[in-house]
């Protein structure tokens, strides 16, 4: 099973390397070498969480589902270095509205599976939380918004920092449609704020619609975890 997810990282490691390279033309060796760090840390982490939470014997369709979401949304981590070529902007737009249509397909697949897991479902989630940081980062240094924006991809990993020092924050959380809802549109905001569609206060609009749904969805969980700390 382990053999099987790693020896998938190969042709998507492939996949992420052409679409980051049509994303950032011109840029092959940092690039290349982003893209190849950025990939190979994912598949490692996942690998070990795989290995030693995942409960079945089988590797699933859904966490190859998950793995392909994981390589595009890595496709895009040469943003980290340069903005994405204005030709290319809508490569992006794709390729994000790829991973954010694939996100209700892995979870699909693994209840008709019958291979739903903790491992599955952080997975999934964690690949989100890269995703829309790649695209705040898209939309600060390529779209032309301000920093402002960066706060949509942050909350993630501020709690995680936060749990790093707060030992309730650590506690598992039960499954939240309101959870799932406000991460769908995070995305979907993102996604029109790298568009390059004339104007921008449909997609300003959703911005801050989807900013205060998330920050009052993790006020929520925090609140909850706060009273459960005993």
């Amino acid at each position: 099973m382990l053999v099987r997810f790693l020896s998938a990282s190969l042709p998507l490691l492939a996949l992420a390397l052409f679409l980051a390279h049509l994303l950032t033309p011109g840029r092959p060796a940092i690039v290349t070498l982003i893209v190849i760090l950025f990939h190979c840390g994912a598949t490692g982490i996942a690998g070990y969480g795989l290995w030693s939470a995942y409960p079945y014997d089988r590797l699933g369709r859904a966490n190859l589902v998950t793995q392909l979401r994981a390589a595009m949304a890595v496709s895009l981590s040469g943003c980290l270095i340069y903005p994405i070529a204005d030709d290319a902007a809508w490569l992006a737009v794709a390729v994000a509205s790829v991973c954010l249509l694939l996100d209700g397909v892995d979870g699909w697949l693994a209840r008709r599976d019958d291979l739903v897991s903790g491992f599955g479902a952080r997975y999934d989630m964690e690949v989100d939380s890269f995703l829309a940081l790649m695209l705040t980062l898209i939309a600060w240094r390529s779209a032309g918004w301000g920093a402002e924006v960066l706060l949509l991809g942050l909350p993630r990993y501020g709690f995680l920092l936060a749990a790093a020092l707060l030992p309730f924050l650590r506690r598992p959380l039960p499954e939240s449609f309101r959870r799932k809802a406000c991460c769908v549109l995070q995305i979907a905001a993102l996604i029109l704020l790298i568009a390059p569609l004339p104007g921008g206060r449909v997609a300003g609009g959703l911005a801050l619609l989807a900013g205060g749904c998330l920050y009052a969805s993790f006020a929520v969980d925090i609140v909850h975890l706060w009273r459960r700390r005993v």
